[in-house]
């Protein structure tokens, strides 16, 4: 009888002891089975979101304003243009970076026995000065501006030069050689012109 007591509670203690045994096992199993589901969701969400990661369209148009002469310093720019034989031209001078002078000078040359001046007209810039239209519109012709004083310097067109080609003139590139003299600011400064000549192109 007491043999089967004895017998009957090892069986207990080994159920429990099994029982301990494997729910430990069990949670242990469960456990790292849940961490590896964790990396691997985290893994596959890191994953789909480089997948997913798609670079931003650049919805700016390309700008198709035209590109202005950008310079250093002070310059005027001469304009080109394309006319036949017989036909009447206008070339611009173009004021840029004007610092704000009170005197300048310029002259032009040009081929007589291609082109003759007809007209100089004065522009929109240089307006708080004095502008002298020349007498002698040949080759060589001088423009002058002056004033006292200037309260701030204007860009923009100085002046424009209307020729009138020969009917005879041969067909090439000719260019009006426009010259800086000289020019002083408001301190009395001497100041340097940069000039870029244009060309006139005959067909």
């Amino acid at each position: 009888m007491k043999a089967a007591k004895s017998i009957g509670a090892l069986f207990v203690m080994i159920t429990l002891l099994c029982a301990l045994l494997g729910g430990t096992l069990l949670t242990g199993c469960k456990s790292n089975t849940a961490n590896s589901e964790t990396a691997t969701d985290s893994s596959s969400t890191y994953q789909q979101t480089e997948d997913n990661s798609e670079p931003a369209e650049d919805d700016t148009e390309p700008s198709t304003a035209p590109q202005l002469q950008q310079f250093d310093g002070p310059a005027i720019v001469v304009s080109s243009a394309t006319a036949g034989a017989g036909d009447t031209v206008d070339l611009t001078l173009t004021m840029h970076n004007n610092p704000g002078i009170i005197a300048l000078t310029l002259s032009g040359q040009y081929d007589e026995s291609a082109m003759t001046l007809t007209s100089v007209t004065k522009g929109d810039a240089l307006s708080e000065m004095t502008f002298t239209v020349p007498k002698n519109l040949k080759s060589g012709f001088k423009l002058p501006w002056d004033a006292e004083w200037v309260e701030e310097g204007t860009n923009g067109t100085m002046v424009t030069l209307t020729f009138q080609l020969s009917d005879t003139v041969a067909a090439g590139e000719y260019v009006v050689d426009v010259q800086f003299i000289d020019s002083i600011d408001n301190d009395m400064i001497p100041v340097d012109f940069q000039v870029v000549d244009g060309k006139l192109t005959i067909e």
